[in-house]
């Protein structure tokens, strides 16, 4: 699994939808009311757009190089397909999801564009970390419960998933 321009597109698509058709309703609602058009796009624009293309440039920055590989005993990472690191199954000490509560816990109403958007953290019994991001691929977290089920899970909801 890698980032591609595809999974970028396909993660940002439901915005640039929602907007299209904001901005349609938008312009049939207040089109004798320039000011109100303007300044109700601008709400729409920094509450939708804005966030969702952030999440999207951090996620790719820290993802953009990684190539992953899950099997049945271990993970295996490549970077630039120069710098390999496999982790065994053995080494991992917990992994916690770091994203929106809605989109962990399945509620039908999504309340920003970017619920999808979450990383895993994988902490190691060394004491480091490995982070993977929503963008490799949106069912990651379903896919490390399948293929590793007797690993210790967590989670940690916040408003914004922003990795730092």
């Amino acid at each position: 699994m890698k980032i591609t321009f595809q999974k970028i597109i396909l993660n940002i698509a439901p915005t640039i939808i929602i907007n299209f058709f904001g901005i349609i309703l938008l312009n049939y609602m207040f089109k004798d009311y320039t000011y109100i058009l303007i300044i109700t796009y601008l709400f729409l624009s920094f509450y939708s757009i804005l966030p969702t293309l952030i999440l999207t440039w951090n996620y790719y920055l820290k993802n953009q190089t990684l190539i992953l590989q899950l099997d049945k005993d271990k993970i295996e990472i490549s970077y630039n397909n120069l710098n390999h690191q496999t982790i065994s199954i053995e080494e991992i000490d917990f992994i916690s999801f770091v994203g929106l509560k809605n989109n962990f816990e399945k509620y039908n109403i999504r309340f920003s564009t970017f619920d999808n958007y979450y990383y895993i953290k994988i902490q190691l019994l060394d004491g480091s970390q490995v982070i993977l991001t929503s963008l490799l691929k949106q069912n990651l977290r379903e896919q490390f419960y399948a293929n590793y089920p007797n690993l210790n899970y967590c989670y940690k909801y916040t408003s914004f998933p922003f990795i730092k």
